[in-house]
């Protein structure tokens, strides 16, 4: 508003001025000269408020992004997950695979991603790495051996 106050005050020192002149003043002009400078108060005034407002919408959606994110960092492990099983029901397996791996290599007590990570390699015909991946899995977690044992079975199936 200072800018505004100070744009303002400069236009009434000169109406003041040519006031204080001798020179005859046309009235009708005077008075369209107020009319136009209420005009331009008003349209700067109504800019300057979409402006506030543009300001305020863009921080609150700025705070709301901040809270996404937020929330995405206190659970990678649980946000990764659901995006690799996402891509991966998407059909989109590179992108499965990355999330999978990324889990694996950051929690690697989460073995369910060990799982997941060699079916979608079995669907991609990387066979000999999905057995290792199940390999890898079974030794850690002996309880998914007969999941990962189905997996070996399909394999052999494909190749047979």
């Amino acid at each position: 508003m200072g800018i505004f106050n100070k744009i303002f005050q400069k236009n009434e020192k000169k109406s003041e001025s040519n006031q204080q002149s001798n020179l005859p003043v046309d009235t009708d002009d005077s008075n369209e000269n107020t009319k136009n400078e209420n005009k331009s108060k008003t349209i700067l005034s109504d800019k300057i408020d979409n402006l506030a407002e543009f300001g305020k919408n863009k921080f609150v959606e700025l705070k709301n992004e901040y809270e996404i994110t937020k929330y995405k960092l206190q659970n990678l492990l649980q946000t990764n997950h659901q995006l690799g099983l996402k891509h991966l029901e998407q059909g989109n397996m590179s992108s499965a695979i990355f999330r999978f791996r990324f889990i694996k290599f950051f929690w690697p007590e989460f073995y369910e991603a060990y799982y997941q990570l060699a079916y979608c390699l079995i669907i991609k015909k990387r066979y000999f790495e999905a057995k290792k991946i199940l390999a890898e899995l079974t030794q850690k977690n002996p309880d998914y051996q007969e999941k990962a044992q189905q997996l070996i079975n399909s394999i052999n199936q494909q190749n047979a």
